[in-house]
């Protein structure tokens, strides 16, 4: 059984006849086997490639695939979504037009991120796709985990730097 996100991929990419029932029961046989996405299974398979996907997703949704690499966004825009929602929700703000804000999102089957983000904003927003490579890049650059709270999560874990120091 598929969860919700890989069942919808699953009806837009047999819907727009970029593989075959047989490719996709092949697929689904693997990821009932692994748990591995489907997203990840067709390409691993040479079905089809991260960009044809994502362009059957964007044709789906009504929006278009974006090179969050030749994107700049402001501090302004950046700061709309604050560093834990942000990496939660998997979303890249990079543009505001003074009333949409447009998201590139991690997870763009997903409709209620963009419910959400129009509710906490109060701001209409807009969904794109974009490969996860630049997504994780995004994030690093202009959502950077802090570190020291990693290690205070470790000291208040009683676990040191050291992993030979972990005493269960």
């Amino acid at each position: 059984m598929l969860d919700p996100d890989n069942q919808t991929l699953k009806e837009i990419l047999l819907g727009a006849g970029a593989c075959t029932e047989e490719q996709m029961l092949e697929v689904e046989e693997e990821h009932a086997r692994t748990g591995k996405a489907i997203k990840d299974i067709l390409v691993d398979f040479q079905i089809l490639t991260e960009e044809q996907i994502l362009e059957q997703i964007a044709i789906a949704l009504g929006t278009e695939v974006i090179d969050l690499n030749s994107v700049n966004p402001s501090k302004e825009i950046i700061d709309m979504i604050d560093d834990d929602t942000a990496r939660m929700m998997g979303v890249c703000p990079f543009d505001f037009d003074g009333t949409t804000l447009t998201v590139a999102v991690r997870n763009p089957l997903n409709y209620q991120i963009a419910d959400e983000l129009r509710f906490m904003l109060s701001k209409d927003v807009n969904i794109v796709v974009a490969p996860e490579s630049q997504i994780d890049k995004f994030m690093e650059a202009h959502y950077p985990l802090d570190i020291t709270s990693v290690h205070d999560m470790l000291a208040e874990m009683d676990i040191g730097d050291d992993p030979d120091s972990y005493d269960p």
